[in-house]
């Protein structure tokens, strides 16, 4: 099984409300044992001079809480130190009863895998009070660069960890998902918050899962973030994902007139995942986009391009093969450069008479959109497959193996409810 891990920087804002689709729902189960949390956002990314680019994905968080709490838990992975002779870290997994989640000395040993993280320092400062910190806990006085760098030169021992503290205290650690799921609505929310963060860039990082539906005979996808970090404006904005490609004889169709006619090529293949409701390992299907090679030399272009093509061939019916890559993710209409093929006939005729030029109409429109996709388009190849194509001992067959899920638990028949609960305010003091 392997586990896809994404990672994105952009806006974060609540998913669309329609009459059919809230963000944000609290619902009983049909049992009425408990209760499920839905919480629904998005992540738009941007373009050049941070302009909407159209690449839009959506995040999903979603959890039970039992009506009778008694006796839950919450599983942590706790760091003994690190091993010499492995050189790894040592570690362990603990139980810890519900009530003692929040526990500053549980949450301190507990390692950075257990942890839902939302930290509202920007990354950059983040970067350098970590310096000064370690400095200070070393009995050493910190590098002037670094104090430099948060406006902190020239400042007294204790103004420097009072703004160490003030800044540790924008970083939140969260060890069960109820808590971290409540802690974003609310980031999304709240106005004062909106107000702080709504034009801001994050860094979120967590995991694609996937789960499949007997009743409905498909497979679904969910992006569940874990980690969310505050970056500077200048950051870039993109979304990628790390996958390993399974796919065999029947995962290429007409690769090279599809090159030839539309500039890409889709590779249909499949990826090893843990289903999300039935717990069972089982194989989903995903799509790689290829991209035609353009680097400018034409005869390099082709050579590339027909080596591709090859390593995603399979010639054995029965034979899967993988490939560990990087995707850049891709969901919605996609903004291209103005043509004459774009302009309208007035627009036309103004270049002809020499009113304007096409420059002068690019620059006041900027671009246009083009048709909505969702695509997963190939990067580079992930570390341990820079030599390329991978043999496995997976059969075409293997490639077909759904498990039946648990449908009441995959679409439980529910009924609303609302928000009650009072919780304490953990973003009080910040702003």
């Amino acid at each position: 099984m392997d586990r896809i891990n994404f990672e994105m920087c952009g806006l974060l804002s609540m998913a669309h409300e329609t009459e059919n689709f809230k963000p944000y729902e609290e619902k009983a189960t049909a049992k009425g044992n408990g209760k499920m949390f839905n919480l629904n956002f998005n992540v738009q990314m941007l373009g050049k001079d941070n302009n909407t680019n159209g690449n839009q994905q959506m995040m999903r968080l979603s959890t039970y809480m039992p009506n009778d709490m008694s006796g839950k838990t919450v599983y942590v992975y706790i760091n003994d130190g690190y091993d010499a002779k492995t050189k790894k870290f040592k570690g362990h997994s603990e139980q810890i009863a519900w009530e003692r989640r929040n526990d500053a000395s549980i949450k301190k040993k507990a390692s950075e895998i257990s942890k839902y993280i939302v930290d509202l320092e920007v990354a950059s400062r983040r970067k350098h009070f970590r310096y000064i910190e370690k400095a200070l806990e070393e009995g050493k006085t910190p590098m002037l660069n670094n104090l430099k760098e948060v406006g902190l030169e020239g400042a007294e021992t204790d103004a420097i960890k009072e703004a160490l503290e003030k800044s540790n205290k924008k970083r939140f650690e969260f060890l069960s998902e109820y808590d971290f799921l409540l802690f974003v609505h609310k980031l999304l929310t709240e106005e004062k918050y909106v107000n702080a963060f709504g034009d801001k860039k994050f860094n979120i990082r967590g995991e694609h899962t996937f789960s499949y539906s007997t009743a409905k005979g498909k497979w679904y996808g969910n992006f569940v973030p874990q980690k969310i970090y505050l970056q500077d404006d200048d950051a870039e904005s993109f979304a990628r994902e790390n996958v390993v490609l399974y796919y065999g004889e029947d995962s290429l169709d007409d690769a090279e007139g599809m090159l030839e006619e539309t500039g890409k090529y889709s590779v249909n293949g499949w990826v090893h995942v843990t289903d999300d409701y039935s717990r069972e390992v089982m194989f989903a299907p995903y799509t790689a986009m290829i991209a035609k090679t353009a680097t400018g030399d034409t005869e390099k272009d082709a050579k590339a391009d027909k080596i591709r093509i090859a390593r995603f061939t399979v010639d054995n019916e029965d034979e899967i093969k993988c490939m560990g890559m990087t995707v850049n993710l891709w969901s919605g209409a996609e903004r291209k450069e103005i043509t004459e093929d774009d302009l309208s006939e007035d627009q036309l005729e103004s270049i002809l008479i020499g009113d304007c030029t096409l420059e002068d109409i690019q620059r006041e429109l900027g671009g246009v959109w083009g048709d909505r996709v969702n695509e997963n388009r190939f990067c580079k190849l992930m570390r341990g497959f820079t030599g390329g194509v991978q043999d496995t001992t997976f059969t075409r067959e293997d490639m077909n193996n759904v498990v039946s899920d648990d449908d009441n638990a995959f679409e439980e028949a529910v009924e609303g409810t609302s928000s009650s609960e009072d919780e304490e305010d953990l973003f009080d003091g910040l702003l």
